[in-house]
C-alpha cells in the first residue's frame, strides 16, 4: 500500500527537521574547530612576537608601521569609554606602563589619567620621529 500524500509530507518534514539539527551541529563543530585553530595560531604569534601566549587584560595589539607591531594600554573610564595609551614596541615596557596608568587612575581619577596618556603619547611620538630622522 502506498503512503498517502499527507504521510509523505509528514515523513519529509521529519527528515528535513533531522537534517536541520544535524546541519546545525556540524556547523557548530566546524566553528569550534576554527576558533580553536585561530586561538592556537594567535598564541603562537604572540609567543613569537611578544614572548607571551596571551596578552594581559588592558594590553592590546595595534598597528603602527606594520600589522600588530605594537602594544598599548587600554583603560576603561568611569563614563564607559576607553582611554588608549601610546604604542610600545616592548612588552615589558607596555606592561609597566599599564600598571603605572592603572595606579594613577585609581589615585587621581580619569582626568589625570587622560592627561598623562596624552603626555606619554606625545613623548613616544617625538622619540619615534627623532629616531627616524637620525
Amino acid at each position: 500500500m502506498l503512503p498517502s500524500r499527507e504521510e509523505e509530507m509528514a515523513a519529509r518534514q521529519k527528515r528535513l527537521a533531522f537534517a536541520r539539527v544535524k546541519h546545525g551541529r556540524l556547523k557548530a563543530m566546524i566553528q569550534l574547530t576554527l576558533q580553536a585553530r585561530f586561538q592556537k595560531v594567535r598564541r603562537q604569534k604572540l609567543l613569537q612576537a611578544w614572548g607571551v601566549p596571551e596578552l594581559p587584560e588592558g594590553l592590546q595589539l595595534n598597528s603602527f608601521q606594520s600589522p600588530d607591531d605594537s602594544l598599548c594600554a587600554t583603560l576603561r573610564l568611569s563614563d564607559g569609554t576607553e582611554a588608549v595609551g601610546p604604542y610600545r614596541k616592548n612588552f615589558q615596557q607596555a606592561l609597566q606602563e599599564l600598571q603605572e596608568l592603572r595606579a594613577l587612575q585609581q589615585r587621581k581619577g580619569d582626568q589625570a589619567l587622560q592627561k598623562e596618556m596624552q603626555r606619554r603619547d606625545v613623548e613616544a611620538m617625538t622619540a619615534f620621529f627623532v629616531e627616524s630622522i637620525s
